[in-house]
């Protein structure tokens, strides 16, 4: 069985995958797991065992951009604090004070730029309660 382009899929690597020659279909895409555990067919079964003899690529992980961090960033933040928008307007229909952790979680959130270690790594404020 001729097996074409195996790569792990997963750090762990506990999926491949591969490309395979179907004697019907010709070359297809599939994945499965190299211990055989899913091999709920004859066919997976022997491409598990055709795996043994092949080179399997390691995992690559994904790359990304400062930007694209910052962005996902953003978003994340935007979200949390459209969680609490409610929460202010109401305080300010009703005329109450808004408490101070509310206060402070929101400009926490706007802070975040300000992290050592943003945008790869964000410590994201928690608002108590």
């Amino acid at each position: 069985m001729n097996i074409y382009n195996p790569r792990y899929v997963d750090q762990a690597e506990t999926v491949v995958e591969l490309e395979f020659d179907h004697k019907v279909y010709g070359r297809i895409p599939t994945s499965l797991k190299p211990d055989g555990s899913d091999a709920d067919t004859e066919e997976r079964k022997q491409l598990c065992e055709a795996l043994k003899a092949v080179d399997i690529q390691p995992y690559i992980a994904p790359v990304i951009s400062d930007d694209e961090q910052k962005a996902n960033a953003m978003a994340v933040r935007d979200s949390l604090l459209l969680q609490t928008d409610w929460y202010l307007i109401r305080q300010v229909e009703t005329g109450t004070a808004v408490p101070a952790n509310v206060l402070n979680y929101r400009q926490s959130l706007r802070d975040i730029t300000k992290q050592p270690g943003y945008p790869q790594l964000i410590e994201w404020p928690v608002l108590d309660a």
